[in-house]
């Protein structure tokens, strides 16, 4: 499964679960499509639904050809981050 499909799959229980903490979106300052304008677009974000809804909505804006890459980056950033 690609990272789009997965997230769409997931988006509900993603939204619930993840805790986007300054420790998670640091992590993922270092994941080189999430760093430009979509990290930094969740931080001001009010809720933590509304930020977790704005980072779910930013990884299905990712390419197909670094979809596997920044899985993988996002994954590492979430069991890091615990």
């Amino acid at each position: 499964m690609t990272l789009k499909e997965i997230t769409k799959a997931n988006f509900s229980r993603l939204l619930r679960s993840m805790d986007p903490s300054i420790d998670l979106l640091g992590r993922l300052m270092s994941v080189p499509f999430l760093t430009t304008d979509r990290v930094p677009s969740v931080t001001p974000q009010v809720t933590d639904d509304h930020k977790n809804f704005t980072l779910l909505n930013a990884l299905l804006e990712v390419p197909a050809d670094i979809q596997q890459s920044v899985m993988n980056d996002f994954i590492s950033a979430l069991r890091s981050s615990g």
